[in-house]
């Protein structure tokens, strides 16, 4: 693989969940909002959202062909 072909980068989020049974709720809400979004934005790559085992930390990593594709996301977001 070419550096120029290296130019991704990913975004990575912790989600401290305070009540131990809405854990699921959490990572079900960030599948479909991630799903969403991504659909929208030809910029995206791949995206796994992870559930703690001990219950009270969900973590986001989606991944993006550029920065100027992440950004340009971001910003049509609000």
């Amino acid at each position: 693989m070419t550096k120029k072909e290296r130019n991704t980068i990913s975004s990575i989020n912790t989600f401290i969940v305070e009540d131990i049974s809405k854990q699921q709720r959490v990572v079900n809400m960030l599948n479909d909002a991630t799903q969403q979004i991504m659909v929208k934005h030809d910029g995206s790559i791949s995206s796994i959202i992870y559930a703690g085992l001990d219950g009270t930390r969900v973590l986001s990593f989606v991944e993006w062909k550029n920065k100027k594709r992440l950004k340009k996301c971001l910003m049509t977001q609000g």
